[in-house]
Parts: structure tokens; C-alpha cells; sequence
């Protein structure tokens, strides 16, 4: 099984794995899965059996029934247990034992892992910034992303940033890893900068901004940890408030023939964790012939 303990968050997908070696009896080996409570650590309950369909306890058969929890074998002596929809009470010790097919005893034939679960913290919204009224150099675009985690356990975090253009085309803009490697796609590579400002926003910057790049933009915060055998692991996965960049013509009547974008955020697709529309502040570009600012 994975070396544990594991920490994993309420309401994620979480897979157990299992594998028997060392064997000379049968090849096709069978699985008994079992949980111990935190309070009653003594005493185990059957999730699931490949040879019997009939011992998961009473407390887990309505999950097993629906499908929320099942066994995958993936081979003759191996075999995953999934937990499609993480619960409070799903934290404890998990013991995966198979039954002896050797004629003698010849070692161990059942393992265990602890398994923490924690809260989703992550918290993830977009604001942009306004550029000064008379800089007509700027012609660019402030993006901020904001992450917050309450998560009590050593993480780090991941974000990107995407844009969904105006004809439904969905691209992203640019991914900055968990290391703090920036990957920048090729349309906006030569054009964007990518800092942290705080302990928590992470600002990307577009300069100059282009028509292909109207649309809606929203970014994308993946929290990780690091799991006792070294690897990473994605806790949660958090999608921002989108914030809506849209040009409109100026009137033949108006005067000024100077150029600005009209950013709005897209009420419809924030999410419940994310800042209200009344948050989003407005991107200025400059010098875009016969394009006014307009202000919903």
C-alpha cells in the first residue's frame, strides 16, 4: 500500500492502492478491504471482499451500492480501492488483507495506511487594476489572482490563467507551477509578465493587449502536498470569478478618438468562495483607434 499517513480533502476522489508479492500459491489473489475508526481502533469494518460480495458492514453498503465506493483490480495480485466523494468520517486507518493461498505461512499478508481528511480552504478570485487615465503607454492588461488556504498542513500552490475568447475558443494564457516555473503559451509568451506581489496574489500582466484577447478571463489554483514518498499530490482544485474584457465602438458624435477597453465581471460565473462583482475594478488600455471606456 502507499506509505502513509495520507491527507486528503472532504469531497475529493481518493484512491488506495494494493499489491501482494512474494506469493507461491494462486495467481489470481483476492482482497479484503477493512476501516478502523479513530475511536475504536481495535475494530475493523469490512468495506470490501473480491471473494465475498456479502461482507461489506451495514455503515458503508449504501455508498457501495451507489457506487461511491468500489474495488478496481488491476491485475491477478493487485487491486485499488476509490472513494469517489471523500467524508469526515472516512478518516481513519484502511487495512487491504488477502488471504493465504501458500500451503505454509510466509510472511505478511495484510498492510495499512492512515488516512487524514481536512476541509477545502482554498479560496481563489480575480480582480484587475486600473491604469492610470493618461497613460498612454500602458496599453496593458493587470490580472490578479488571489489564493487563499487555511490548510493547516505544509502546501504549495499552482495557478494558471485562462481565457475563454469571444467565438468560445478556450486557451490558456499562462501556468505558474507549484516550483514557481512559469510556462506561458506561445500566443502570449513574448508579451506577458508574471509576479508575486503578496503572500497570496499573484499578478500576471499583458503588454500589449490585443484584439484576439477579448473574452472572458478567470484563473485556476491547484493547492498541493506532498505525500510521504515523496511525490505531489493535488489536494484541491479552484476556479475564479471570470472578469469579461470587451471593446465597443465610438460613436460618430463622440469627440475623443482615444482608445479603452471595457472590463466586466461575469456575475453568472462566480463562485460562491470568490469576491462579489462590486470588487472588480476596471483595465484602462491606451491608444486602440476609435475604441471608448465604457464603465457597466
Amino acid at each position: 500500500m502507499q506509505q502513509g499517513p495520507l491527507v486528503r480533502v472532504v469531497g475529493t476522489h481518493v484512491t488506495l492502492s494494493c499489491r501482494v508479492s512474494g506469493y507461491h500459491g494462486a495467481q489470481h489473489q483476492n482482497f479484503r478491504w477493512s476501516f478502523y475508526r479513530p475511536g475504536a481502533p481495535t475494530i475493523a469494518l469490512c468495506i470490501l471482499s473480491t471473494d465475498d460480495p456479502h461482507s461489506t458492514y451495514a455503515v458503508f453498503q449504501q455508498r457501495v451500492s451507489s457506487g461511491g465506493i468500489f474495488m478496481e483490480r488491476t491485475g491477478p495480485d493487485s487491486a485499488r480501492l476509490h472513494i469517489t466523494r471523500l467524508q469526515p468520517q472516512d478518516q481513519g486507518v484502511y487495512e487491504c488483507h488477502t488471504p493465504s493461498t501458500d500451503p505454509i505461512y510466509r510472511g505478511k499478508y495484510s498492510n495499512t495506511v492512515n488516512l487524514t481528511v481536512i476541509p477545502n480552504t482554498l479560496q481563489v478570485s480575480l480582480s484587475s487594476q486600473l491604469e492610470p487615465k493618461g497613460a498612454r503607454q500602458g496599453k496593458m492588461a493587470h490580472l490578479a489572482c488571489q489564493v487563499l488556504t487555511m490548510t493547516v498542513h505544509h502546501t504549495h500552490v499552482s495557478v494558471s490563467w485562462h481565457l475563454e475568447r469571444q467565438d468560445g475558443d478556450m486557451l490558456e494564457i499562462a501556468s505558474l507551477s507549484r516550483d514557481f516555473l512559469l510556462q506561458p503559451q506561445p500566443a502570449f509568451q513574448d508579451r506577458l509578465l508574471v509576479v508575486k506581489s503578496s503572500l497570496s496574489v499573484y499578478r500576471l500582466t499583458l503588454l500589449p493587449l490585443r484584439l484576439s484577447d477579448l473574452g472572458e478571463v478567470y484563473c485556476r489554483a491547484t493547492e498541493w502536498i506532498q505525500d510521504p514518498n515523496q511525490t505531489w499530490y493535488p489536494l484541491s482544485v479552484q476556479q475564479s470569478n471570470r472578469v469579461t474584457l470587451r471593446m465597443t465602438a465610438v460613436s460618430a458624435q463622440a469627440p475623443d478618438t482615444g482608445s479603452d477597453l471595457k472590463v466586466t465581471p461575469a456575475c453568472s460565473h462566480t463562485r460562491p468562495l470568490t469576491e462579489s462583482c462590486s470588487q472588480s475594478s476596471l483595465l484602462l488600455l491606451a491608444s486602440l483607434p476609435m475604441l471608448r471606456l465604457q464603465v457597466c
